[in-house]
């Protein structure tokens, strides 16, 4: 026969496992006596509680988390819906596997306001930023950073000057060559990168140097 409840505890605070047969009369008393059991353990603790395994209403979740905190030493703060606790792991399970980006100080930068026409040079001994396009044939090369609010289709190489931590950021990145130091990213490496199947997405990306190579990332910025 399934239990009633059961009680876990993550880093993300209390989940409930309920029945979701009983009724919610008894199953109330299920939830209090539980607590009661755990009372030693979790006494004097503040916590956010998560539901799993039955559909509860707004006045439903807000009776359990009367009982807990009226008539267990216990307090809920908060309730934690299930599809945030997944969205947060997601999230810093990404977040961890994408390398950091290097920081820097963008008042140091160069503006381009204008696109950056096929066959055009453009050198720069500090950060780029380009307001525009960066069209195929044309030749960028910087010895800081290099963002492009636009489409970058030519070429591009930032850290002329040795650096390697730096970074060419692109809202669309498509470069025909792309390199950074000493590193360079070959076009024909994409598939590898693991984004050439949804470059049509149009989804900003940033390149580093990360593990002794030039990466690509998919870039939706930092929290």
């Amino acid at each position: 026969m399934r239990e009633a409840v059961v009680l876990k505890s993550n880093r993300y605070g209390i989940q409930l496992h309920l029945n979701p047969d009983l009724p919610f009369v008894t199953l109330l008393d299920k939830i209090l006596e539980k607590f009661q059991e755990s009372d030693k353990f979790f006494k004097d603790a503040s916590f956010a509680i998560s539901f799993v395994g039955r559909k509860l209403s707004e006045e439903e979740e807000a009776a359990i988390v009367e009982t807990i905190n009226e008539k267990t030493n216990t307090h809920v703060i908060c309730i934690v819906e299930e599809d945030e606790i997944r969205e947060e792991i997601l999230k810093r399970k990404t977040e961890a596997s994408m390398p950091q980006i290097p920081e820097y100080d963008p008042t140091e930068a160069i503006l381009r306001y204008e696109t950056v026409k096929s066959g055009e040079v453009i050198t720069a001994e500090q950060s780029l930023v380009v307001l525009s396009d960066v069209e195929a044939g044309a030749n960028i090369t910087t010895a800081g950073n290099l963002i492009v609010l636009g489409s970058l289709l030519g070429n591009a190489w930032a850290g002329s000057a040795g650096k390697e931590d730096v970074f060419v950021f692109a809202l669309n990145m498509m470069p025909e060559s792309l390199r950074i130091g000493s590193l360079v990213y070959s076009p024909s490496l994409e598939k590898h990168a693991g984004w050439k199947d949804r470059k049509k997405k149009n989804l900003p990306k940033v390149a580093i140097i990360s593990q002794g190579c030039v990466q690509i990332q998919y870039f939706e910025g930092r929290s």
